[in-house]
């Protein structure tokens, strides 16, 4: 299990330094943001659609930096 969570965290960093994910990322937020500045405010059901999508966006982003720290943390520590 501790094995495991080390090449967790070895595949999010490169997955982190990868330019293309990166690129992706980036984009896919930018994106988000301009169509949702762009909504009309009464337009709620698909304001809150779009915002929902940048959380989903944010969170993957999150989640693999989580992963790369935890597997740091056993790297170093083994717990």
């Amino acid at each position: 299990m501790n094995q495991q969570i080390i090449d967790d965290g070895e595949h999010a960093k490169r997955l982190l330094e990868d330019p293309l994910l990166q690129r992706v990322l980036t984009n896919l937020v930018e994106d988000l943001q301009l169509r949702w500045t762009n909504t009309n405010p009464e337009d709620t059901q698909l304001r809150e659609q779009l915002f929902m999508e940048l959380q989903g966006v944010k969170k993957f982003s999150e989640k693999i930096k989580a992963i790369h720290d935890n597997g740091l943390l056993m790297a170093k520590t083994g717990r």
